[in-house]
């Protein structure tokens, strides 16, 4: 599934859907929306659940987020 390429697929979703809608809007709005309040909320979010994650699976969440991008696909 989509959790071997990166480990928060719904949260690259969410950025790339307002990604997608600002280039497709052409909006000056949704691009500072998305730059000030989309992209730096999930990257907190993202950092609240890995920590929840590493306290509840341990080594096997360590291991799995050595091997396993965040958030960028193929981003290592």
């Amino acid at each position: 599934g989509p959790y071997r390429f990166v480990r928060h697929p719904m949260y690259l979703g969410i950025v790339a859907f307002h990604a997608g809608a600002t280039l497709a809007l052409e909006s000056l709005l949704l691009l500072v929306v998305t730059l000030v309040y989309v992209v730096p909320f999930t990257l907190m979010r993202i950092a609240a659940e890995e920590k929840v994650l590493r306290e509840g699976f341990g080594e096997k969440w360590s291991a799995y987020a050595a091997r396993v991008p965040a958030l960028v696909p193929f981003g290592r």
